[in-house]
């Protein structure tokens, strides 16, 4: 990683190891009002090198919520229920048929809700971008800064949620993974998803659009 990046890996790490058992708020509800969302998936062996580690998590604690890797995606903008599909492909597509990102993913991390794994943009688009696609979509004051400012700065998938307090083993565990190598690749495929809940289930979600950079 460059340095800025390993200056965020380690304020991420700092989050995470700040986080005690007490500090969870477990949930079963992951549903969410309808909306619209501009996500991405992960390239299947990154997928698989990190369900290697979410396994050992699952075996170890059962009584969570897991993720299958089909579900593990990469939020880069949420988009209101209120749109028209169609406005909103044509209004993004510019910006997304030249976007190729370079991304780092290392490190598996956890907050009050839920674990994940981090991904670092390997050139400074992603801000930018994200900043462009709200202003096309006329939502420019939408943010990822209500945890902290740096997420605003990065992308993650989730992977597990917190469906009961969990036992200060797991997070332990949690961290043995914070800086470990998970793989990179090129960001250059996009989807648009109709989704009512927070993971991705199948049978909550619906592919609308693919976008080809």
């Amino acid at each position: 990683m460059n340095r800025l990046n390993e200056q965020r890996a380690q304020v991420v790490a700092e989050q995470f190891f700040s986080l005690k058992a007490d500090d969870i708020t477990p949930t079963t509800n992951f549903g969410v009002d309808p909306e619209y969302t501009l996500i991405a998936h992960l390239p299947e062996d990154i997928n698989q090198s990190i369900f290697a580690i979410v396994s050992k998590l699952q075996t170890n604690f059962p009584e969570h919520y897991y993720y299958q890797p089909s579900q593990y995606h990469l939020t880069v903008v949420p988009i209101p229920y209120s749109m028209n599909p169609p406005e909103v492909i044509e209004a993004i597509t510019p910006i997304l048929k030249t976007w190729h990102l370079p991304i780092h993913v290392q490190g598996m991390v956890a907050n009050r809700l839920q674990a994940g794994v981090v991904l670092y943009p390997e050139e400074e688009t992603l801000a930018a971008q994200r900043a462009r696609l709200r202003a096309a979509l006329g939502i420019p004051k939408q943010a990822y800064t209500a945890h902290s400012p740096i997420w605003e700065e990065l992308l993650w998938t989730n992977v597990m949620r917190f469906t009961a307090k969990p036992a200060e083993e797991l997070l332990a565990l949690i961290r043995t993974h914070v800086n470990e190598e998970l793989g990179s690749f090129v960001l250059s495929q996009y989807e648009l998803y109709e989704v009512s809940t927070k993971t991705l289930d199948p049978a909550s979600s619906r592919l609308i659009h693919t976008f080809s950079a």
